[in-house]
């Protein structure tokens, strides 16, 4: 039996180049704490890449905890996010949360960011057929 919820080698951006291609073309979801950025793949999976600055959290315990945190929610998400690479940007407050208003509060976010993406890419492949 598979693992259901596994987080794989294969669900990690873990090239540069990956990263700027998201930064630079994304479909952005934000909330003061952190933001999230998406980009339509190659790949049949959701790959998940996260950027917390050292200047952003300073204690490596605090940046390893938001860390897994965001990891545990993408993986129990990872279904609904097939097919894109995205970035988790963490902002400077979001380390004063504690991990269950976080969590909440991700998970929420996975959800508007699956629908962003779903009209945006919709209105895109529209847009192309018409010409």
């Amino acid at each position: 039996m598979a693992k259901q919820y596994g987080f794989t080698y294969k669900d990690k951006i873990l090239d540069s180049t990956t990263f700027k291609q998201v930064f630079k073309q994304s479909i952005r979801v934000s909330t003061p704490y952190f933001a999230l950025l998406a980009k339509q793949s190659l790949h049949s999976c959701a790959r998940l890449g996260i950027s917390v600055a050292k200047r952003d959290a300073a204690l490596a315990v605090t940046r390893s905890r938001l860390k897994r945190i965001f990891r545990e929610s993408f993986r129990h998400h990872k279904a609904l996010l097939g097919g894109y690479d995205i970035v988790v940007c963490v902002r400077k407050n979001c380390q004063t949360l504690e991990n269950n208003a976080l969590r909440k509060m991700v998970d929420a976010q996975w959800q508007k960011l699956s629908s962003s993406c779903t009209k945006y890419y919709l209105a895109a492949s529209a847009g192309t057929n018409t010409q």
